[in-house]
Order: structure tokens, then C-alpha cells, then sequence
């Protein structure tokens, strides 16, 4: 049984992985060195991308080192989790702050960069309040007590010490930033706007089939984000561990200031999380959105595309965590890994090499123009893997630890059978775990926009897809209508259960 454990990982990663990633690199160089050339719109959607890229990365240093470091006294389980659901939340639901930004602005490069410091400062905020909360406090009393003021205590000593986990995090945010799709393909404001991530989309579903050139986008994207963030993932400097996902659960060792302040502090944490919907209602009429969403929800066409999404959104979560478990319970460090690899991988990078892979050659199985919602379910638990390891992994390694084992050895003591003792003592834990990986899971699922289009077609239209249409026809009531439900909808069920993001 052991060894099936863990023989099964490593299929899975031949399989669902290292294949497609393969046939990516196969036609984007192919075999006749001599004759390969690059794209011609290779150059500027790079530049774009890494101009986009580090931007949103700039603005989201910025508010997330501020935001950490006004946060970190006051840290609080349930502000770790209001963040952590702020990151959480799909980008799908920001599209309306979006449309409400440009009408006062611009469509483009602005809207994109707002919309990413959004989503990531939480992210570097997370970082930091990590970071500050494990601060060795031996090292503050030494330096009070050697005449080190407030300011010499931070610069010699608070700053080294959260650096690391703030590179990692910053490394881990030009990464998200490089291959967003959602907020780039409906706030860009046109083709002037492509990324590599948009690009590798237009190649295949666009005007035309170029498979080669749309693999050069894909290549490009893994070493410009894949690359450097797996090789920060890897090398860990010290006091550098990686942000884990399941930062929220992880209490504060400095505690939180009590009173007024902390209540205060949790209400603004909170007012960000809110940000999409009270912006949809700011900028919109309440009244309007509420009666336009009424009568969509009429149609037959909104109706089977939001049962459709929920489905697959169901069928992708449970997927995910079904896919997770043989990583989480293998002793192996190099088996989770590999499961850690595909957080270096976008959505249409790896959509694309199942194209290549399955959906062409000898062992097609896919028909991408007819749609195939096993491809996006399978596609879906890929992409999601890393972030259901990082939640379980925690609560597996904390099950073998004495204090754990005592009380299932407790419960044996008291006559409880193995599996009575179990489903007593670990079950509630490893319940509480799966629930949030399965929200989060659900909720990235059911706003995603990548894989839902790329693998869509007119008899699988998704929600997502149908908004995106309703704004490429100037039908912006209509669009938002249904962004204010799947930003109620996405907050919801990310702050449902039991309160925990």
C-alpha cells in the first residue's frame, strides 16, 4: 500500500504536468533549429508584461508594507483571516471596481495595476505581520538595554529580520502579476494592453490556430515567472520560510492590543475585504443592479450558465481535494514538491499543454471547440494543488506530534476503538482544514475565467464567460449585475462555515 502511495504522486505529475509542460517546449522550439524564429508581438507584450508586472508589484510593497506594519500590533487570528480572504477572493469579483475606476479614468494599464495591488498587498501585508510576530524578543530587550533607540531597533534589527519573507512574497507577487488574465483581458482596454498570459489565448482561440507562437508566449511566461519563483521557493535563506497559505491560521506569538483599537483596527481589515461590493454599489445604483439581476436571473441562458459553473466549480473542489491527499500523506519531501510546482504555472500555460498534449496527436481525448469539462475539472485541481498542500500539510505533520498522539492514545485508553479515536480526535481538525481548502477551491473555480474560456464553447458557456461577453458588447449594466453577484457570492462563501477564511 505504501509503495502505491507513493508510486501514485509522481504519475499524477507525469500525467498532468510534466507531459502538457513538455509539448510546450516541444512547438515553441521544435525540431529545426535553424528555421525557428520568434513571434513578432514576442518583444513588446514581454516589455508590457514586465512593465504591468512591476508596477503592480511597486504599488503592492508599498501598501502591504505599510498595511503590515500598522497591522502587526494589533494581530489578530481573525484579521489574519479577513487578509488572507482578500487574497483569496477571485479576480473575477474586482472586474467592477475596474469598470468603476475606468469611468473615471481610463481603461489599460492604471486599471490593472489598481486592480493587482488589491489582491497582493494583502498578500505582502501577511508577510510582514508573519514575520514581526516571530521576532526573536531576546534581541529587542538586548538592544534597549545597550541604549538602542526605537529607530535603531528597526533598521538594525525588525528590518533584516522581515526582508527575506518580504523578497519571497514580492517574488511570489510579480509572479501572480505576470500571469493574471482576468483583470488583464477585461480592464486592459484592448490588444495595446496583451500580456503573455492574454497573448497565449489570442494565439489559440483568437484569430487564428498558431500553436508554435502561442507555445513561445508559454515558454517565455515560465522563465519569466516559474523560474525565479520556484528557485526562491527552494532556497531558503534564514528566517525566510515561505508565507504559508494557511497563515491564517497560525496565532500571533506577540498577541494583539486589546480594547477599542483592535476592534477598530479588525472593522477597516474588514471594510477591505468589502471593497468590490461597496464599490459596485457606489458606483452603481442599488436599485438598478438589484432589478437588473432580477430579470437576468429570468433568462434561461443565465440560469443554465450559473448552474453549469456551480457544477464544475463543485466537481473542480472536490477534485482538488481528492488530488491533494496522496502528496499531503506521503513522507517524502521531494513527492510534495512536486506538488508545489504547479504554483509556478498559469492557467493558460497549462491549458495550453493539454491542448498539445491531449486534444492533438495520437492520444487526443479532448475536443477543445466542443468544450470539455473534464479538462477544465482536472485543470482546476492541478492549479489548485499547491494551496490544498499548504493547508493539509500543516495538520498532518501537527497529527504526529506527542501531544496529538497522546490524546488518540487517550481515547484508545478509554476503550475507544482505532477508528472511533480517530474520527474523535483528528476528524474535526482535518474537517476544518478540507472545508477551507474546499471553499477556496470552489470559489477560485467558479470566477475562473482562463480555463472556463479556453475549454468552454456555445454548449458549455460559464458565467464568467458570460459576463466577459456582456462587456465586450457595451452591455455594462448587465455586466455588473452579475459581478455584484459573484462578488456576494465569492464573499460569502470565503468567510462562511465557521469564520475562518
Amino acid at each position: 500500500m505504501r509503495t502505491v502511495r507513493n508510486f501514485f504522486p509522481p504519475i499524477l505529475f507525469l500525467l498532468l504536468i510534466a507531459i502538457p509542460l513538455f509539448g510546450v517546449g516541444d512547438r515553441a522550439f521544435g525540431t529545426n533549429i535553424l528555421g525557428f524564429h520568434l513571434h513578432p508581438l514576442l518583444k513588446p507584450t514581454l516589455i508590457f508584461t514586465v512593465t504591468q508586472a512591476s508596477l503592480s508589484l511597486l504599488v503592492s510593497l508599498v501598501l502591504g508594507l505599510v498595511g503590515g506594519l500598522a497591522l502587526a500590533p494589533f494581530d489578530t487570528p481573525r484579521i489574519r483571516g479577513l487578509l488572507f480572504a482578500s487574497f483569496s477572493l477571485p479576480s473575477l469579483a474586482l472586474v467592477g471596481v475596474g469598470m468603476v475606476y475606468a469611468r473615471h479614468f481610463e481603461y489599460g494599464l492604471g486599471a490593472i495595476v489598481f486592480a493587482h495591488a488589491y489582491f497582493n498587498a494583502p498578500w505582502i501585508a501577511l508577510s510582514v505581520i508573519d514575520a514581526v510576530s516571530t521576532f526573536p524578543r531576546p534581541w529587542a530587550e538586548a538592544a534597549r538595554s545597550l541604549g538602542g533607540n526605537r529607530r535603531a531597533l528597526f533598521f538594525r534589527l525588525t528590518l533584516p529580520w522581515i526582508s527575506p519573507r518580504v523578497a519571497l512574497a514580492a517574488t511570489q507577487v510579480f509572479a501572480f502579476s505576470v500571469m493574471s488574465f482576468t483583470l488583464v483581458l477585461l480592464l486592459g482596454g484592448g490588444p495595446t494592453s496583451g500580456t503573455l498570459e492574454t497573448e497565449i489565448y489570442a494565439q489559440v482561440r483568437g484569430s487564428g490556430l498558431d500553436i508554435p507562437g502561442a507555445a513561445q508566449f508559454a515558454v517565455t511566461q515560465i522563465l519569466l515567472a516559474a523560474l525565479p519563483l520556484t528557485l526562491a521557493t527552494l532556497v531558503r535563506m534564514p528566517g525566510a520560510d515561505s508565507v504559508d497559505l494557511s497563515v491564517a491560521h497560525i496565532p500571533s506569538v506577540r498577541g494583539p492590543r486589546a480594547g477599542k483599537s483592535s476592534k477598530f483596527t479588525t472593522i477597516l481589515v474588514f471594510l477591505w475585504f468589502l471593497i468590490p461590493l461597496l464599490t459596485l454599489l457606489a458606483g452603481n445604483s442599488p436599485v438598478g443592479i438589484l432589478r437588473t439581476l432580477a430579470t437576468l436571473l429570468r433568462e434561461s441562458e443565465v440560469r443554465s450558465a450559473f448552474l453549469l459553473t456551480a457544477g464544475i466549480a463543485t466537481l473542480s473542489a472536490a477534485a482538488s481535494l481528492f488530488l491533494c491527499l496522496p502528496f499531503v500523506s506521503s513522507n517524502h519531501r521531494w513527492i510534495r514538491s512536486l506538488g508545489i510546482f504547479p504554483s509556478g504555472v498559469s492557467p493558460l500555460v497549462l491549458c495550453l499543454g493539454f491542448f498539445i498534449a491531449y486534444a492533438t496527436g495520437r492520444f487526443a481525448w479532448i475536443d477543445p471547440f466542443e468544450g470539455s469539462i473534464f479538462a477544465m475539472v482536472l485543470i482546476h485541481s492541478v492549479l489548485l494543488l499547491p494551496i490544498g498542500i499548504r493547508i493539509l500539510l500543516p495538520v498532518r505533520i501537527e497529527s504526529e506530534q506527542p501531544a496529538r498522539k497522546n490524546l488518540v492514545l487517550a481515547a484508545r485508553t478509554l476503550g475507544a476503538t482505532a477508528r472511533i479515536a480517530w474520527w474523535r480526535v483528528e476528524s474535526p481538525i482535518w474537517k476544518r482544514a478540507a472545508s477551507d481548502f474546499f471553499r477556496i477551491a470552489w470559489v477560485w473555480s467558479f470566477a475562473d475565467l482562463a480555463v472556463l474560456s479556453f475549454f468552454g464553447s456555445e454548449r458549455l458557456v460559464t458565467v464568467p464567460v458570460l459576463i466577459s461577453r456582456m462587456m465586450s458588447r457595451y452591455e455594462f449594466q448587465s455586466a455588473s449585475a452579475l459581478l455584484f453577484l459573484v462578488a456576494v457570492l465569492s464573499s460569502s462563501v470565503l468567510i462562511g462555515g465557521r469564520g475562518r477564511a
